[in-house]
């Protein structure tokens, strides 16, 4: 399956990070990635497990963490499926109209 190729974020984006609630998400080992909370807490490795943390984490982040926002921080080697499922667990606490922001880091960098 074809890795995930997006233009890398560029520098001076007009969000805020503070305000964001942030997940990285990695290659990891087989097919799901290796996704981490901003405090570097690990979500687990079973991806309807994993997709159901992330939507929990986040929500909590947005009712009582002061966030505002959605970052998903990516390294370039993760897979466009993979991806879309993250943004789908996100997806499910996001009001209408609010923006998942997607920055994508080259592949070895």
């Amino acid at each position: 399956e074809k890795s995930y190729e997006v233009p890398p974020a560029k520098n001076g984006s007009a969000i805020a990070t503070k305000n964001c609630v942030m997940i990285t998400v990695q290659r990891g080992n087989g097919d799901t990635p290796l996704v981490t909370k901003e405090d570097g807490g690990i979500f687990s490795d079973d991806p309807e497990q994993q997709s159901a943390e992330i939507t929990e984490y986040v929500q909590l982040q947005l009712e009582s963490g002061g966030k505002t926002e959605v970052l998903i921080r990516a390294e370039g080697n993760v897979t466009a499926k993979q991806l879309k499922r993250i943004e789908q667990a996100v997806g499910e606490v996001l009001e209408e109209g609010k923006m998942i922001n997607l920055a994508v880091s080259e592949v070895g960098k």
